[in-house]
C-alpha cells in the first residue's frame, strides 16, 4: 500500500477537523429532511424497531404488535433510550430518527478522516468525499432500519484497518 503514510500529529488534528465539517454536513441535511416528517413513513418496520426497544426497556406493547424477526443490534440501542427517556411513540420515532441522522452522518466523518490523514486530498475534496460517501450508502434516516447500524459498522472496519495498517507501517 505505497499511498498510505503516517502523518503528523497537526495533520492528525486537521484530518479530525475535515472529518468534523463532513459529519455536521450530512447531519444537518438529514435531519432537515427528517424536520418534514410527522408520521411514520414505513409504519410496519418502523414499529417493529420500537416495539422490540421498547419491550426489552420493560414496556409492554404486546397489544399494539406481534412480530416475528428481530434485529438485536437496533433493539439494544432503542432499548436504552426508551430506559432513559420514556415519551410518546411518536416522540421516540422523531428522537430516533435524530439518532439515524447522527449514525448515518458517522461515515461521511470516517471517509473524510482517512482521505485527508491517509491519502493527504486537501480538505475540501475531503469533505466531498465524505459527503459523496454517506449520502450513497443504502437506506435512509427517515425511517428506522439496521442497514444504516451495517453500513456504520462497514466505515468502522474499514478504520480499524487503516488505522493497524498505519500503526504497523510505524513500527
Amino acid at each position: 500500500m505505497q499511498g498510505i503514510r503516517r502523518p503528523d500529529t497537526r495533520s492528525n488534528i486537521n484530518a479530525l477537523a475535515t472529518g468534523f465539517v463532513a459529519f455536521v454536513l450530512v447531519f444537518l441535511f438529514e435531519a432537515l429532511l427528517n424536520l418534514k416528517y410527522k408520521t411514520m413513513i414505513k409504519i410496519p418496520d418502523d414499529f417493529k424497531e420500537l416495539y422490540y426497544g421498547a419491550q426489552l426497556s420493560g414496556q409492554d406493547w404486546s397489544s399494539l404488535y406481534s412480530a416475528t424477526d428481530f434485529s438485536v443490534f437496533p433493539a439494544l440501542i432503542y432499548a436504552i433510550v426508551f430506559k432513559l427517556v420514556n415519551q410518546r411513540p411518536i416522540f421516540m420515532w422523531q428522537l430516533f430518527l435524530v439518532v439515524m441522522s447522527g449514525v448515518r452522518s458517522l461515515p461521511a466523518f470516517i471517509s473524510a478522516y482517512l482521505s485527508k490523514k491517509h491519502f493527504d486530498i486537501n480538505s475540501a475534496a475531503s469533505v466531498f468525499i465524505g459527503i459523496i460517501c454517506s449520502l450513497s450508502l443504502v437506506g435512509r434516516a427517515t425511517y428506522l432500519s439496521n442497514s444504516v447500524f451495517l453500513n456504520l459498522f462497514m466505515w468502522l472496519l474499514l478504520l480499524c484497518v487503516f488505522t493497524m495498517i498505519s500503526s504497523a507501517r510505524s513500527i
